[in-house]
C-alpha cells in the first residue's frame, strides 16, 4: 500500500488600511508564507485595519473566509503628567551658605523634568528670563550652590508627548544670607581672640605714652 505524503502548508498574512479581496501590492506582509497559525501585532496608532491570509501548497492557493476581517483600534490619548510637588528639606530659614537640596517628588506620567531658577522675581512659567539648572532630564533631586545673597525663587515643569505640568501652584522661595567671615582692620581674619581688640588698644596708648616720655625727657636734656 502506498501513502502519499501530505503537502506542507504556507501562510502569508496581509493587513490594509482598507478593504481589499486579494494582495494589490498597496498591504502590508505581516507573515511571508511560513508555516504558522498565530501572529501577535502590536499598533500604536488608532484606526481601522484589515486582514487576510493566504494558503499555499504545491498544487495551489486559497484566501481566507470570503472576505478580510477588520479589527478598530481605539487606544485611549496619553494624559500629560500630574501634579507634583518642590521642597528643599535642608535649606535653612534663611539659608546662610547658599547650598541646599531641591527634591520633588515624580509626576505620573512624566518622561524628563526642567528646573528653573529666579533671583529676586517670582514666576509662573518660563518667559526665558529663568536660568535653566537642569535641561529636560529624568531626575528628582538637585544641589544647589549659590554665592550672592538675594531672595531665590524655583519651579519645576514635568513633560511628557501629551503636554506639561509646573510644580505647585507656584514658584518656592529660598532667602540666602551667607554671612561674611570677620576680617580686622588690615583686610585678614579676625584671629578671634577673646579680648584682641582691648589688647590692641592698650598696647597702642602704652607706645604713645611711651613715645611722650620719650620725647618729654629728649626735650629737657
Amino acid at each position: 500500500m502506498l501513502f502519499k505524503t501530505p503537502t506542507k502548508i504556507f501562510y502569508t498574512l496581509y493587513r490594509g488600511d482598507s478593504w481589499f479581496s486579494t494582495y494589490n501590492g498597496s498591504q502590508t506582509i505581516l507573515v511571508n508564507e511560513q508555516n504558522i497559525f498565530s501572529f501577535s501585532e502590536n499598533l500604536s496608532i488608532n484606526g481601522t485595519y484589515y486582514y487576510r491570509i493566504l494558503a499555499k501548497n504545491a498544487t495551489g492557493s486559497t484566501y481566507s473566509d470570503a472576505q478580510c476581517i477588520w479589527i478598530d483600534v481605539g487606544i485611549p490619548p496619553l494624559p500629560p503628567p500630574g501634579p507634583f510637588s518642590l521642597s528643599s528639606p535642608d535649606a535653612g530659614i534663611p539659608d546662610d551658605d547658599g547650598q541646599f537640596t531641591l527634591d520633588w517628588i515624580l509626576s505620573s506620567g512624566a518622561d524628563n523634568y526642567t528646573l528653573y531658577i529666579s533671583l529676586n522675581v517670582p514666576f509662573n512659567t518660563f518667559d526665558g528670563s529663568q536660568t535653566i539648572l537642569v535641561n529636560e532630564e529624568n531626575v528628582n533631586t538637585f544641589l544647589v550652590s549659590l554665592t550672592q545673597n538675594g531672595t531665590y525663587y524655583f519651579r519645576v515643569c514635568a513633560r511628557n508627548s501629551a503636554g506639561e505640568e509646573y510644580s505647585d501652584l507656584g514658584p518656592i522661595a529660598i532667602i540666602v544670607q551667607i554671612e561674611p567671615e570677620p576680617k580686622n582692620g588690615d583686610g585678614g581674619i579676625d584671629p578671634g581672640i577673646p579680648g584682641y581688640n582691648i589688647f590692641l588698644l592698650i598696647g597702642i596708648i602704652f607706645l604713645g605714652i611711651t613715645f611722650y616720655k620719650n620725647r618729654i625727657q629728649h626735650c629737657r636734656t
